[in-house]
């Protein structure tokens, strides 16, 4: 601290992915529950998990409409595609039943962390729980992987240091009802 160190504190989200699924279920914020059933919503909830041009092309798409702008290079995206064909990435996505791409989410994976990357849905479908079905998918994939730890993120908080945006606050609401 005398050479100018800074001290900062973080809240990061983490599901114990060995807990079995009911107990980790039990866990989930109680609204989630009822949105955890795709048929409820007429939904298919899908792994990308080896090279499939079509549908990363269509994530991408769908961040850049979601975002409003560019985000990420292309470079990054490359590298998470890559990811995915050397088994350290995977996207996980869900589609109506007529095949519509209505969103996803790109998570990196270790042999004992899933870190959750990057995501983008459709605005216009936002009363369908299609966050809630990519996570809820997420954490079974990665339990079938045996992997330890899914690191949803950080949860933040009106009086950090480097005040979030309101959007900010509420995705860190949302991840914080699956931890």
């Amino acid at each position: 601290m005398e050479f100018g160190s800074e001290v900062s504190i973080l809240h990061e989200l983490f599901v114990d992915l060995s807990l079995n699924i009911n107990t980790i279920k039990s866990k989930f914020r109680k609204s989630y529950k009822s949105l955890l059933k795709e048929g409820k919503f007429n939904l298919k909830t899908l792994v990308m998990n080896k090279n499939d041009e079509r549908v990363w092309n269509d994530f991408k798409n769908m961040h850049l409409i979601s975002a409003g702008r560019v985000t990420r290079s292309d470079k990054s995206w490359r590298m998470h595609f890559n990811d995915i064909n050397n088994d350290r990435g995977i996207l996980i996505y869900v589609e109506d039943l007529n095949g519509t791409f209505l969103g996803g989410g790109f998570f990196n994976y270790t042999k004992d962390e899933v870190i959750y990357s990057v995501a983008a849905y459709d605005r216009k479908k936002f009363h369908l729980p299609i966050g809630h079905l990519v996570q809820y998918k997420a954490i079974k994939e990665f339990k079938k992987k045996g992997i330890k730890w899914y690191k949803i993120g950080y949860l933040p908080f009106k009086g950090d240091e480097s005040s979030p945006t309101n959007k900010e606050l509420n995705i860190g609401h949302f991840k914080k009802g699956f931890a």
